[in-house]
């Protein structure tokens, strides 16, 4: 690990050097459709050229792969073993908070900041399944709909909305992608296109234990996240 100006950003590692696992997943490298990463079951192929940063200890790490500056620069994925092998492509925000600053500041910018802010001000503790988020709200179904926040104004932001709509009992795609809310939801956008979703009930996906969430909760997806995920199961 180097360190600069207090900050502790992982080592770049090329060649050779490069880990072969990370967790249960094994890495490979090799050419790849479209130069992009990408995932069948528990291995990883990342494109020839990747440069590798190890993360948790070489559990999790994060591959960049440089390009013209007309392509936005460089291209960047997170993977490794989070409960079973996993692998996300990022953005440029995402690469440039490991590159420019440190592993600690990449794991804070994944996480929503108002699931930050709920935590800071609740002390209830994020809950997290893959690349979701989800923390207890201090309100029941009634006070969100009346948004009856008491003397919790703070929760005017986090709540503020263009529209919200509920929708019932069952079963919600969350964020289209594999996970999945079994209980009452609703979806809130603001006008950013940032999307939250209120609800609570049992939090499902492959590849991940079912997350059990009692009571009405924020439930938002990580920062950072690119277009294509590279899995190919």
């Amino acid at each position: 690990m180097a360190t600069v100006k207090d900050k502790t950003i992982p080592l770049p590692l090329q060649g050779d050097e490069r880990p072969k696992v990370a967790g249960v997943a094994k890495i490979k490298y090799g050419t790849t459709a479209f130069d992009r990463a990408e995932r069948r079951g528990s291995t990883i192929t990342l494109p020839n050229d990747s440069t590798v940063y190890k993360l948790e200890r070489g559990r999790k790490f994060v591959a960049v792969v440089a390009q013209p500056s007309w392509m936005n620069g460089e291209r960047g994925w997170f993977g490794g073993t989070d409960e079973k092998p996993f692998l996300a492509e990022l953005n440029r925000d995402a690469i440039d908070a490991l590159l420019s600053y440190s592993e600690e500041f990449f794991f804070q910018f994944l996480r929503p900041e108002s699931i930050d802010e709920v935590a800071d001000k609740t002390g209830a503790k994020p809950r997290r399944q893959g690349d979701i988020f989800a923390i207890k709200l201090p309100l029941s179904w009634k006070a969100i709909a009346t948004r009856d926040f008491g003397k919790r104004r703070w929760l005017e932001n986090i709540l503020d909305n263009d529209y919200m709509y509920g929708e019932g009992n069952r079963s919600h795609n969350v964020f289209n992608t594999r996970h999945r809310l079994q209980g009452p939801a609703s979806l809130l956008e603001d006008g950013f296109g940032e999307p939250r979703m209120i609800g609570e009930g049992i939090l499902k996906a492959p590849d991940h234990k079912p997350v059990k969430l009692v009571g009405p909760h924020l439930i938002q997806q990580a920062n950072g996240l690119g277009g294509q995920s590279g899995v190919v199961d």
